[in-house]
């Protein structure tokens, strides 16, 4: 007798980068097309400028951004649209913290929902790397 199948994990290639790449990614999803320096701002613990432009080279050739030209700047922008990027991220959260449950994991968005007005407005809202996270958009 077979036991039953394994269960399929969602996986984003998203998840596959690494974390300076991730918060690279999550400035540029907030920011809008924004130019490197603009996203060099935004990181929390600012790495040298050249890694940033690295790292952004490295994105394009992964196929994760474009880029623009102009006025001998480069702005940059995701080639994944934001509502896919936040479904595999959504997905992925469920299937890592809540056995693969999305109803789960919308339970815990709720009572983080009705917790947020318990916190004291000093309290940072996001300890990911990226600064403003949770206030934008």
């Amino acid at each position: 007798m077979r036991g039953a199948a394994p269960k399929k994990t969602v996986r984003s290639p998203y998840y596959e980068l690494s974390r300076c790449e991730r918060q690279i990614m999550e400035a540029i999803y907030q920011l809008e097309r924004p130019s490197a320096r603009e996203i060099w701002e935004r990181l929390a613990k600012h790495p040298h400028y050249s890694t940033v432009r690295a790292t952004l080279s490295n994105l394009e050739r992964k196929g994760y951004l474009s880029h623009d030209h102009r006025e001998r700047r480069y702005f940059y922008r995701p080639l994944i649209p934001r509502e896919k990027a936040c479904l595999q991220a959504l997905l992925h959260v469920a299937e890592v913290f809540f056995s693969g449950s999305v109803n789960g994991a919308t339970s815990a968005l709720r009572l983080a929902q009705v917790c947020e007005g318990t916190r004291g407005a000093t309290e940072p809202r996001s300890r990911y790397g990226v600064r403003g996270s949770a206030d934008q958009g």
